[in-house]
């Protein structure tokens, strides 16, 4: 009774696992199909966890199925393995605090394709990773000494306006900066660039929901470190059981 248990219990769990797999493949292809994701790493990345994952539970069933001791042991040894990466970074997730959970995505942001940064600007309807801060800003408008008495904001855009395309105008909905017609500053135009539409960092979009995310991304994990480590344990009863089945007859 124990033995047929174990048995089903390990093919059912490796049933689970390739239907995890075969989603995560699905939906990052599909992402990437539909220009969700422009960054080939990311959606690569996905797929190539989810085929692990696949080879994994195909690994698992099979040995489960065929009672094939070493492939069991094998499944074993990988499942360990992905225990102990999957709870450690699992843990870090649901520990790591608000300015760590900023300084990492600083760091990934500052990795990030053109594409990808542009992806989350237009989604989130903001530019670059903070907003514009220091002497030339003071939280809507930038001063008149922002650029230089003789520097034009249009056709020669600081690195604090890194979303202005060139345009005179705040109607065309992408800048960080426009000309709001106050002042005799560049030409053409006659104002000083203040806040527009992009003008919030896209950090301040995120903030509300990293730490969601981080606590989220580590819950899940626990729940599937766990699950692996039943796999490790009913694996290990199933080889235990076959080696006695094996001494008996």
């Amino acid at each position: 009774m124990t033995y047929a248990v174990t048995k089903n219990s390990l093919k059912a769990l490796n049933v689970f696992y390739l239907v995890v797999s075969i989603i995560l493949i699905a939906v990052a292809g599909a992402a990437k199909g539909m220009a969700k994701l422009s960054s080939a790493a990311v959606a690569g990345g996905v797929i190539a966890c989810g085929v692990f994952l696949l080879l994994v539970s195909v690994l698992g069933f099979i040995g489960a199925h065929k009672h094939h001791q070493v492939m069991l042991f094998i499944y074993m040894i990988v499942l360990a393995l992905i225990f102990i990466i999957q709870f450690s970074v699992s843990v870090a997730c649901l520990s790591v605090t608000g300015g760590q959970q900023r300084d990492l995505v600083r760091e990934a942001w500052i990795q990030l394709s053109a594409d990808s940064r542009a992806d989350i600007q237009n989604w989130g309807t903001c530019c670059g990773f903070d907003a514009p801060t220091g002497a030339y800003y003071n939280g809507t408008v930038f001063t008149a000494n922002y650029l230089g008495p003789s520097e034009n904001v249009h056709t020669n855009p600081h690195q604090r306006c890194p979303c202005s395309d060139g345009s005179n105008s705040a109607a065309t909905g992408n800048l960080v900066c426009h000309d709001d017609g106050s002042g005799t500053e560049g030409t053409p135009g006659s104002g000083y660039p203040t806040r527009g539409p992009k003008g919030k960092g896209c950090m301040a979009k995120l903030e509300d929901d990293l730490d969601k995310g981080f606590k989220a991304a580590g819950g899940v994990g626990l729940f599937f470190s766990f699950t692996e480590l039943i796999g490790i344990v009913a694996a290990a009863r199933f080889r235990t059981s076959l080696k006695q089945e094996a001494n008996y007859a």
